[in-house]
Formats: structure tokens, C-alpha cells, sequence
């Protein structure tokens, strides 16, 4: 194995008091090696001219049947006050960045005793990069390129963090100045950050590092200094409408100040005006979409909205409809896979199973670039995001995990909770009574072999556990109290195979 290899960053002699970060289709570059393509990446920071956005305020989402059966009425009211708070927010050209707080995390006390995962903050983290967001912290510093030979390795390091003020690159997010370590093995590197000075501010919610039982009240400051970035209408680049649209039943040409500068009527407009210099369109609002249970199939809706564009430096507007028979984001509940982990504690004793995922997300590589007709290289942006966004969230219960969670990775599972006292609100299916397995695991210490089954269950509740060898006559091996949000059974390997099932009983 090759030594692993530090190098330690300097920080900037002049710091600024934020950043965000922008996200794009990966470029060649952006490899592994240098520490893209993440588990969870959906594709890699931009550079300042290089971003991705929304050109269409309106975007429609939508849960499927999956959702509804899983997470019924509770997880869509959970997701929807994720979309409440994009929704609320003030046209761009009308935010002030200063009535946004530098951290908007707040701690559940029960929900991290139970280690649950807030569905909502979630949601909102995972919509922040579908409207074109990257991690900030994550990006402050980042790999360019490295070259390495039998002596020495040197490395390229550039910024992709920006000040949304000033625009400039920044080794700051949200009041916290961030320096970094190269670290690197097997040839792979990355630059990892990690605060330079403490402050009391935190992470941007485009960032997403939540621990179990954290919630996100809002947007921090960062964040919306990202979306302003993105969407007001300074920022302008040639752009094409990402799907097909007609013009509507009373179309005009004329721009928002058109009879101060026009001398003539504007003339109608009979074709759409599709590929043109365009704004960002200052407020983005989500509509929901409903589904229809007995046709198992979204309600069509005709969106009716006005495009703005510019002719010879001068504002025109189109008024616009496209019919959507499909959100633009939609919701699912689906396996969505898992990582095999082999831990070994010491000679002799090790542990394994599978870890299961808890979201999937449709990457950026549909992501539609624009640099060709912007005049630039056809590597980088600016571009459109277009509908047809997924957004799975993964039913752990339902798949084999790694078991001991207190020893090796600690048990999860969606929850929707507040800063408040109230009883966090678990999601394990389509009945909120059922029980759900975490992880089931053989652990072997010497020539001992144990199985391991861990069960997520109603706080408090006795469950006991039965066995059986032909699904005929159950026998009782033991009661258990659910004290700390799961129970853990285990007895050494039997033979003949046996089986197990738990029954709750008070």
C-alpha cells in the first residue's frame, strides 16, 4: 500500500464572509483520482461562468405511488415543508442577504438517541442541488490536477467557492474561514477542508452534513446567496427553452419598460422565440401535481408562464405554455441499493452485511450545456437544467444491513421531527405499527459463529422472539423491550437452519 501522503494548505491573506458553490455535468478532469465522483456526487463544482440553472419559474414535482404506500400522507407533508420554504422566498432581485442566519441547524435530543434521518432537511438539501447548488465547504479547495514521480508529488489546487457578494473566490462559508489537507492513497487525493479559526456559524444546507437527529429550520445565508447568484436577472447567457412549448392564446413583444424606448407598437409574435440571450427568471415557484390513484398516472396540467429575452440588448417578452404529463421532480420510495462492508475488531472476530442506501438522485450528466452558443470552449457551461428530475429516498427497512450499529455503522431510518418535544414521526412502510429490519449479520469469534438480527420497532414495546424449523409450530426463545428505538437478538448458529420471527405484546 502507498504511505499516505499530507499536505498542508495556507490560508488566503485575505478572507470573505461566505461562499457557494456551483454544480455541473463533470468535466474530463474531474476524476476519482482527484477526488470526484462520490457515492453520492451527482456531478462536479463549476467554475463562475459555468453554471447550471432553472430558465422555466415554474417547476412542477409530484410523488408516485411508491411514495404514497411508503411514506404516506406524513413524508409528502414532510417534503412539502422542504419546498414551503423555497417557495417563500422573495423574488431575487428583492433578497437581502443579512435576513438569513449563518446556521439554520437545530438539534431533536430523542431523534439522535434513536439516530433518525430528518426526511424534510433532507429533501431540501437534495432540492438545493437540483436547482444547480454544489457543497460550498466541500469545493472551497479543490483538486486540478497532480503529477506525481519516484520522489515527489505536486499538486494543483484552485478554489471553487465564490463570494455571493463580491463574486470572488472565498475560503469562507457562512462566517467560517475553511484551510484544508491533501490526503492521498492507492493514487487517489483529495483536498479535505477543515475550519481554520472556530466560530459559532454552520455548514450551508447545500452542504448536507447532518447527524442523526439534526434539522434544518431554512436556508442560511450562503445558500441564498447561491439561488440569487443563479437566478437574478443580471446574470445573462444565451440559453434554450429545455422542452417544447407554443405560445399562448395572447402572446406579446413587448418588454417590461418597452413604451419608454419603443416609438412603434411591438409587432405579435407568431413563432416562439427559442434559443435567445435570456435572464434568470428571479423567482422559481413549485406546483404540485396530482396523482391520480385509480389511473395510477399524474393529472396533465397546461402551465401558462412569461419568457423574458433580449433582442439587440432590449427586454422582450413571450407568453408562454407547455402541457406537463410528468413532474419535472418527482418523488419515489425505492431499494435503492447498498455498500457490502467487511469490519474485522481483531484476529479472529470480524463482522459483515450490507449498508443499505438512503437516497438516489438523477445526476447532472442530462444537464443541458449552452457553451457552444455563448461563445465559449465546449468543456464547461453556462447551461439549462431541464425537467425530468427523480428523487428517490431508499426504504432501509426492507433490505440487510450491517448489524451492531453501536460497533460498526449505526442503524438509520427516515423520520420527520422539529426542535420541538414531540415524538419524532418514523416512516417504516405503509403500516407505522410494522416492524422493520435494520440489519441481520453472522459474526464469527473463532470458531463461534453467532447470528445477529436487528430490528427497528415501537419505543417501549416487548417483543418476543419465536423460532421454527417448518412455518408450522413457533416456539418462544426469548422476550425483549424495545428501550432505545431497536432490539437486538442473538444466539449461536443452529443446526438444523431455524427461523425467526418477532410478535409485539405489551
Amino acid at each position: 500500500m502507498k504511505r499516505l501522503g499530507i499536505l498542508f494548505g495556507i490560508l488566503a491573506l485575505v478572507t470573505n464572509a461566505c461562499g457557494f458553490s456551483l454544480l455541473g455535468p463533470y468535466k474530463p478532469w474531474m476524476t476519482e483520482e482527484l477526488g470526484y465522483r462520490g457515492l453520492h456526487d451527482i456531478g462536479g463544482p463549476m467554475n463562475l461562468g459555468e453554471w447550471y440553472r432553472w430558465n422555466l419559474p415554474t417547476i412542477t414535482y409530484g410523488f408516485d405511488q411508491s411514495f404514497i404506500d411508503y411514506f404516506g400522507q406524513d413524508g409528502v407533508g414532510a417534503v412539502e415543508e422542504a419546498i414551503a420554504i423555497l417557495n417563500d422566498l422573495p423574488p431575487m432581485s428583492q433578497i437581502n442577504l443579512d435576513d438569513y442566519p449563518t446556521d439554520s441547524t437545530v438539534v431533536n435530543v430523542d431523534a439522535a438517541t434513536l439516530r433518525y434521518v430528518d426526511l424534510k432537511s433532507r429533501t431540501l438539501w437534495l432540492l438545493l442541488h437540483q436547482l444547480g447548488l454544489n457543497s460550498p465547504r466541500r469545493h472551497t479547495y479543490a483538486l486540478r490536477s497532480r503529477q506525481a514521480d519516484a520522489a515527489t508529488t505536486n499538486y494543483a489546487v484552485i478554489r471553487l467557492n465564490f463570494d455571493p457578494v463580491s463574486f470572488q473566490p472565498s475560503t469562507n462559508v457562512n462566517g467560517i474561514d475553511y484551510t484544508y489537507l491533501i490526503f492521498e492513497n492507492e493514487g487517489h487525493a483529495d483536498a479535505v477542508e477543515y475550519p481554520g479559526t472556530f466560530s459559532s456559524s454552520g455548514p450551508a444546507v447545500a452542504d448536507g452534513f447532518l447527524f442523526y437527529g439534526e434539522v434544518y429550520t431554512g436556508l442560511t445565508r450562503d445558500d441564498v446567496g447561491g439561488l440569487r447568484f443563479l437566478l437574478r436577472t443580471n446574470t445573462v447567457a444565451v440559453e434554450k427553452l429545455p422542452v417544447p412549448v407554443s405560445l399562448a392564446s395572447m402572446p406579446t413583444n413587448s418588454g417590461p419598460s418597452a413604451s419608454s424606448w419603443m416609438p412603434d407598437p411591438p409587432k405579435p409574435i407568431t413563432d416562439v422565440i427559442n434559443m435567445a440571450p435570456r435572464p434568470g427568471v428571479d423567482k422559481l415557484t413549485f406546483v404540485r401535481m396530482s396523482w391520480d390513484t385509480n389511473r395510477q398516472q399524474f393529472t396533465a396540467l397546461t402551465n401558462v408562464f412569461i419568457d423574458t429575452y433580449y433582442t439587440n440588448g432590449r427586454p422582450r417578452q413571450q407568453t408562454l405554455q407547455r402541457v406537463i404529463t410528468r413532474p419535472d421532480i418527482l418523488f419515489r420510495a425505492r431499494d435503492v441499493g447498498a455498500e457490502y462492508h467487511c469490519v474485522i475488531f481483531a484476529p479472529e472476530r470480524f463482522s459483515y452485511g450490507f449498508v443499505p442506501h438512503l437516497w438516489a438522485v438523477s445526476d447532472t450528466s442530462r444537464w443541458i450545456n449552452h457553451d457552444d452558443i455563448n461563445g465559449s470552449s465546449t468543456i464547461g457551461g453556462p447551461g439549462v437544467i431541464p425537467p425530468g428530475a427523480t428523487i428517490d429516498f431508499g426504504t432501509p427497512g426492507r433490505y440487510v444491513g450491517l448489524g451492531r450499529p453501536s460497533i460498526a455503522w449505526p442503524m438509520y431510518h427516515w423520520a420527520s421531527f422539529d426542535r420541538s418535544t414531540n415524538p419524532p414521526v418514523v416512516f417504516l412502510g405503509s403500516n407505522p405499527g410494522a416492524m422493520a429490519t435494520i440489519s441481520t449479520a453472522i459474526r464469527h469469534d473463532g470458531a463461534i459463529a453467532s447470528f445477529e438480527w436487528t430490528v427497528l420497532g415501537v419505543l417501549n414495546a416487548y417483543y418476543r422472539i419465536e423460532s421454527t424449523s417448518d412455518f408450522v409450530t413457533w416456539s418462544t426463545v426469548t422476550t425483549l423491550r424495545n428501550v432505545d428505538g431497536h432490539i437486538v437478538f442473538s444466539e449461536p448458529l443452529a443446526t438444523p437452519q431455524r427461523f425467526y420471527r418477532a410478535v409485539q405484546h405489551w
